[in-house]
């Protein structure tokens, strides 16, 4: 028998006493989208540049817009033409960061979160300013921050969506923290959704937050793997609603054991994932003033194949679902926006990290 079969063994019979969440399920009448493909893009990092998918993004400055990837090994920030995915620069960053952030008011926000640092670039220049993050509650810390959370100013405050792994809730778990810049204060106010004290979410990929923030109203949302919902936090009043904006896909989500005491493998948290619905990246596009929130549908792993396929489910401007559309297969779940469209990264599952990073252009319509 296969390693991945005998897997799977384990995984049915820890579901036989899993929680199945179905909370705030709706009946679905949205509209089906079309996913019209108008174009690629193809990036050619040196070959120093392993194509790390985790640390890219889209930065408009002046009447220009650049694609930029950074190389986490060597702490370098490398700068494409967008129009022409023409290399431009390289760009050696004064500390190591373990990722980065785009705002939209045209800054670079780098973090570096076991040393407790936000480092601040503007002007896509040498020039940055230091913010150190006065982290005192070690118990209440999470784990990391990574480019799918993102680090978010407002007035004289720095936001940062972040995650914690690990199953046994005896101590408070948290997925925002606020830092004053003006008094030196963290604030953790943001815990994890009630659906997480419920069950075992196998400790892993279903305990990141996914997030993206609003300036127009100055909102943080959500989207948690295990949930249906999205969380909104108001920066302003500090609270937080829950609103619907599941998939027609995804009726339920199971989780790993209602153990909760119980700790997933590597190897069991991957193929749970595999073969369960979850959700994944929300990202606002300014440029067509709407929303996109990724549905990841539960697939049969075979040795050829390791990934889901998505669903793009679309909201207004008011976070109501107005339509859904679903991926082809081998594109990822990463989501950049353009003023020509929505980029969307083809995977080739080649196993050389320094192959071109190659994008499709969408756009959708009814």
């Amino acid at each position: 028998m296969k390693f991945y079969n005998f897997i799977g063994l384990i995984l049915l019979s820890c579901w036989a006493c899993s929680y199945e969440n179905k909370n705030n399920m709706k009946e679905d009448n949205s509209i089906d989208y079309l996913s019209i493909k108008i174009g690629e893009k193809t990036f050619f990092p040196d070959e120093n540049t392993p194509a790390d998918w985790r640390n890219i993004g889209l930065l408009k400055h002046l009447d220009k817009i650049y694609f930029i990837l950074y190389n986490t090994e060597t702490s370098e920030l490398n700068f494409f033409d967008y129009e022409t995915t023409k290399f431009l620069k390289k760009q050696k960053l004064p500390f190591r960061a373990d990722g980065f952030a785009i705002a939209r008011d045209n800054k670079i926000h780098f973090y570096d979160y076991y040393r407790g640092i936000i480092y601040e670039y503007t002007n896509l220049d040498s020039c940055y300013v230091k913010y150190r993050l006065p982290i005192t509650n070690k118990q209440n810390t999470p784990t990391r921050v990574n480019l799918f959370n993102g680090v978010y100013s407002y007035k004289n405050s720095f936001y940062m969506a972040i995650y914690t792994l690990g199953e046994n809730e005896t101590i408070k778990r948290y997925t925002n923290f606020c830092i004053d810049i003006e008094i030196n204060r963290i604030n953790y106010d943001f815990e994890y959704p009630a659906e997480y004290l419920k069950a075992n979410w196998g400790g892993g990929i279903y305990r990141i937050g996914y997030s993206c923030f609003n300036k127009e109203c100055n909102k943080i949302l959500y989207s948690f793997p295990a949930l249906h919902t999205l969380e909104i936090y108001d920066c302003n009043t500090h609270k937080r609603e829950s609103i619907y904006a599941g998939s027609k896909y995804i009726k339920s989500i199971k989780s790993f054991s209602k153990n909760k005491t119980r700790e997933a493998t590597n190897e069991e948290q991957f193929n749970y994932f595999l073969e369960n619905n979850s959700y994944s990246m929300i990202t606002f596009d300014p440029y067509r003033n709407c929303y996109y929130r990724i549905g990841e549908l539960s697939t049969d792993q075979t040795s050829e194949s390791f990934l889901k396929q998505y669903s793009i489910i679309i909201l207004d401007d008011n976070l109501n679902k107005i339509g859904e559309c679903l991926l082809p297969w081998r594109l990822g779940s990463t989501i950049l926006v353009s003023p020509e469209g929505v980029l969307i990264p083809y995977i080739s599952q080649n196993k050389d990290d320094r192959e071109p990073m190659k994008f499709y252009i969408f756009k959708f319509q009814q």
